[in-house]
């Protein structure tokens, strides 16, 4: 039978037309039903006719001319209040996603929502999941920089694949994620024994542009370890800046609390204090938590 806090929250993406997290809610209250159910059969046979009436955005979306070498379409992993963000953060990532629903009234004033985001931290914050967490928020294609495929040893060519994946792109509503852009955008007056600063500086120059000229229905949002490595042209293009730390106390309560509603019955607040220390990152800790959560259901001799 489902639970009070599954009929709200599908009573609110009701309310607030939000399609995936309607679906995620259905699919979770399925998931909670007895095989003899009688809702359990009724509900799948709805979530089966609404997929066939409503093709996911991925499958429109063309990658033609050599684009598919250059991205990889992924399917987000984590809804929106599955991200463990704090207060301010959670805030900024509202106000863009609000924009980017109201890109029609904008336009009408000749205004563009804001559409290129920096994410900021450690490896294992969430960064990625954050990204593809917006992209399921707007019920957009999620595209991941493939960069095996455009960083080359030839000089020249990473640049024109930068601009040929953004040009590309251009009229196709996505979020396309850059992964640690230090990478390729590192300060372009950094180490002067580097012996690739000419060609660095051309891979900056030519994103430069390119962000420039970007259609405003991509959503772009970078993601980088070192910040102060980011080249500062390439940062002053981003609208806007988040900060991903690694796990606090709160940090860590709030992830229990997700934790708590994907996976019911767990007792992983029982758990956090001997797995909270200071220098973690939240996916260190949910990937232990889980772990111990495999181990409390499948070892019933251990201390419950």
């Amino acid at each position: 039978m489902a639970k009070s806090d599954e009929v709200f929250a599908l009573a609110r993406a009701a309310i607030e037309r939000d399609h995936a997290k309607a679906v995620s809610t259905v699919r979770c209250i399925i998931a909670g039903e007895a095989d003899r159910s009688t809702l359990k059969p009724r509900l799948q046979r709805l979530l089966e006719n609404f997929a066939s009436r409503n093709p996911k955005p991925e499958d429109g979306i063309r990658l033609d001319n050599g684009l598919d070498k250059l991205v990889q379409l992924q399917s987000p992993s984590h809804d929106l209040d599955q991200v463990v963000l704090f207060d301010d953060a959670r805030l900024q990532v509202a106000d863009l996603l609000t924009e980017q629903r109201y890109t029609d009234a904008l336009a009408a004033y000749n205004l563009h929502p804001r559409n290129r985001l920096l994410l900021m931290g450690p490896p294992g914050t969430g960064k990625t999941v954050l990204a593809g967490a917006i992209a399921r928020a707007l019920d957009l294609p999620f595209l991941v920089v493939d960069y095996g495929n455009l960083i080359t040893s030839y000089m020249g060519e990473t640049g024109a694949k930068i601009s040929k994946l953004l040009d590309g792109l251009a009229g196709q509503p996505c979020v396309l994620f850059f992964d640690e852009m230090e990478t390729i955008l590192a300060e372009r007056s950094g180490n002067p024994e580097r012996s690739d600063v000419g060609e660095q500086a051309r891979i900056v120059s030519t994103l430069l542009l390119a962000m420039d000229r970007m259609d405003h229905r991509i959503l772009l949002v970078g993601a980088t370890n070192h910040p102060d490595m980011l080249d500062r042209a390439v940062r002053r293009r981003f609208d806007l800046e988040i900060e991903m730390p690694l796990a606090t106390e709160d940090a860590a309560r709030a992830l229990i609390k997700t934790l708590s509603v994907r996976h019911p019955g767990l007792p992983f607040a029982k758990w956090m204090p001997a797995l909270l220390c200071e220098g973690r990152s939240l996916a260190d800790l949910e990937r232990e938590m889980l772990a111990r959560g495999r181990q409390w259901v499948i070892r019933p001799d251990l201390p419950r």
